[in-house]
């Protein structure tokens, strides 16, 4: 390309050799339409109008494309951001209703407790499982538990009547769905616990009742 570039004119020194389009600048279109490709009648001026308007229109046809092409690849970016604000704004509403207005970017963790069931005391032909502070029974032997770690730090205590006092209210939550979520979990252990407190009792009053029985 740069030898092209340098190149003169074999006969004209002071005159390139080729034009801007690569073609030698003293090169002349044929006129003979038979040797151009012309049709039946048609002229050589004609011929070569017609093809640089087909030309010009391929031309504008690419370049249109090519700008409807980058019109929607904008189009979808701007979408795409609309898209992703819109998602960030459902995410910001859903977590405020879930934490409240006090605290709205809480978080929430989760623990899961496994404790091992203690020897059951028998009373009479039936066993009476005993059971530490805060277990649940299973047929396994063992008690699993999943709570909010907030729920269990103050998880009701079954040895006690009651089953753990009056029931927090969480007001770091208040407002929000989580609120209502802990003060129900809270709830349902604390009436388990009693219940499981009730049990006990009432096993260990009826072996206390069967002992006396059979000493006498």
């Amino acid at each position: 390309m740069a030898q092209r570039a340098w190149a003169v004119h074999p006969r004209q020194w002071n005159r390139p050799r080729f034009d801007a389009f690569g073609l030698p600048i003293d090169w002349v279109p044929p006129s003979e339409p038979s040797l151009i490709g012309a049709n039946a009648g048609e002229t050589a001026v004609s011929y070569y109008l017609r093809s640089a308007r087909a030309a010009a229109d391929e031309a504008t046809l690419a370049v249109k494309g090519a700008m409807d092409q980058l019109i929607g690849e904008a189009t979808d970016v701007v979408a795409l951001d609309t898209a992703r604000q819109k998602a960030r704004g459902i995410d910001q509403l859903k977590q405020r209703e879930f934490c409240g207005d006090q605290n709205p970017n809480c978080t929430v963790a989760f623990t899961v407790k496994t404790r091992t069931r203690r020897p059951a005391r028998r009373v009479s032909d039936r066993a009476v499982p005993v059971l530490r502070d805060g277990e649940q029974p299973d047929q396994g032997g063992h008690a699993v538990v999943s709570l909010s770690t907030e729920v269990a730090d103050i998880l009701p205590k079954p040895s006690v009547a009651g089953g753990g006092g009056t029931a927090p209210t969480w007001p770091k939550y208040a407002g929000g769905k989580l609120q209502g979520l802990l003060i129900r979990q809270w709830t349902s252990l604390r009436a388990l616990a009693t219940n499981m407190y009730n049990v006990q009792q009432t096993a260990l009053a009826t072996a206390d009742a069967v002992a006396a029985a059979q000493a006498s």
